[in-house]
């Protein structure tokens, strides 16, 4: 699970060199290898693992490797698959070989499991070896690190007296075999119980909208050999890494469970999938008179974290309620757009503002006689919704056109109120209602 010192060099190279050479002069060849010497020492080394490997160095020239450890699935007979095959027949005189031997072995392999077991037994097994020269010495080498690490004993002797080449693989790494009679050496071992893994879970995210994905990775340590995701919704994963998409709006357990020779642990994590809102506005009123503010509020459910009003006269407002004026008449679109963990929606509305009607009258006459009919008629401009025409007799209208008759001489005033959406307005005039004269004659006598 642990990049390798290779890699950690590469993205060393990668992250920290600039592009070009741009900001400082290049490096020579043996600064680099310095540099990537001394990040490779401080890079934590890969944990040691099972089989290790044993080489065989003759003093002529020829070398030659065989592999050992312990495997849970391993018998101590031959496993094909675990990668122990049996080897061919020795080869001819003057030609190395080396491989592991005994009864259950067939003709040797290069590759040796044994069973691990808890609590772990001593094991042993026979390595036997073909000189090219009879009279060479044959030098064996191995991880001394690694066998400490992975065994409690190791001891690599001959298999007369055990005094006659001895060697702690664990303090030791190489010893000579220089007699020529000896072909063959005992390694006795110990597998130390294999610690379980650690699991770690690692996620791009652990809040979402409904529909989007999550990026799992799996950057447990220790030696994993299986693992497996379990995304609280029912789907589950083998993978390392790895992509999930949630379609339903919850709260999910995640957990990634990990198996080694050492046994299993669990991590566990938890995403929220989030619905995005439904968006809802309120305003008081759609239909306002200029210069009459409307009441805007947000009703909208779900979970909301922001929200933009656009009140269609380029203004705007992020509160949940609020007021607005507008400048001008006309008809305004009206908008808002409330966003949340689970995305953003928007609802319209529109708003009509309103200019006050222009009051006009129209009298057929100011002057008429008594009983003359005198005819009105309402010339108003603008959006009239209804009229009060007052005749100043006592006697009012709601006509837009009609004709009025007077009882009695005399001055009036009259007057006209329109209203519409955008207001009221009056408009005022007068009129004379004249009675017919009374003829008299006087005569100075009438004989």
């Amino acid at each position: 699970m642990r990049p390798s010192r290779q890699q950690a060099a590469d993205r060393a190279t990668a992250s920290h060199e600039p592009a070009g050479g741009a900001g400082r002069p290049p490096r020579t060849g043996l600064a680099w290898a310095l540099a990537l010497a001394a990040l490779a020492a401080a890079w934590p080394a890969p944990a040691a693992q099972w089989p290790q490997v044993i080489t065989a160095q003759e003093a002529g020239g020829a070398s030659t490797t065989v592999e050992f450890g312990v495997d849970a699935a391993a018998t101590d007979g031959l496993d094909l698959a675990l990668g122990e095959v049996e080897s061919p027949p020795l080869p001819p005189s003057g030609s190395l070989d080396v491989r592991w031997t005994g009864t259950l072995l067939g003709g040797g392999v290069q590759r040796d499991l044994r069973p691990s077991t808890a609590p772990q037994v001593p094991r042993e097994l026979r390595l036997s070896f073909q000189r090219a020269a009879t009279d060479s010495s044959l030098t064996l080498s191995w991880d001394r690190t690694a066998i400490a690490s992975l065994t409690d004993s190791a001891v690599l002797k001959d298999p007369f007296t055990g005094t006659l080449l001895r060697a702690d693989m664990r303090s030791q790494d190489r010893v000579t075999a220089a007699i020529p009679a000896l072909t063959s050496l005992i390694l006795r071992f110990t597998a130390r119980p294999e610690a379980a893994p650690v699991a770690r879970v690692s996620l791009s995210s652990r809040s979402l909208a409904v529909g989007g994905s999550v990026n799992y990775s799996d950057s447990s340590t220790g030696y994993v050999t299986s693992r497996r995701w379990a995304f609280g919704d029912g789907d589950s994963s083998a993978a390392v890494n790895g992509s999930h998409t949630y379609r339903i709006a919850g709260r999910y357990a995640v957990s990634l469970s990990v198996s080694g020779p050492g046994g299993t642990s669990t991590a566990r994590d938890s995403v929220v999938v989030w619905a995005a809102p439904v968006a809802r506005l309120n305003l008081s009123s759609r239909s306002v008179a200029l210069g009459q503010a409307v009441t805007f509020a947000d009703s909208s459910t779900g979970v909301v974290s922001s929200r933009r009003w656009a009140f269609g006269d380029s203004d705007t407002s992020a509160a949940a309620t609020g007021s607005h004026t507008y400048a001008a008449v006309g008809r305004y679109g009206v908008s808002l757009t409330v966003t949340g963990p689970g995305g953003s929606a928007t609802a319209t509305d529109s708003v009509v503002v309103w200019a006050a009607p222009v009051a006009r009258l129209g009298l057929s006459s100011r002057n008429v006689a008594l009983g003359q009919a005198v005819t009105f008629t309402d010339s108003s401009t603008g959006t009239v919704s209804r009229r009060r025409w007052a005749f100043g007799d006592g006697d009012t209208s709601a006509a837009a056109n009609g004709t009025h008759l007077y009882a009695a001489a005399g001055r009036y005033g009259l007057s006209l109120t329109v209203t519409g959406p955008g207001g009221s307005a009056t408009a005022t005039d007068s009129l004379v209602v004249w009675a017919a004269p009374v003829a008299r004659l006087g005569l100075s006598g009438r004989n």
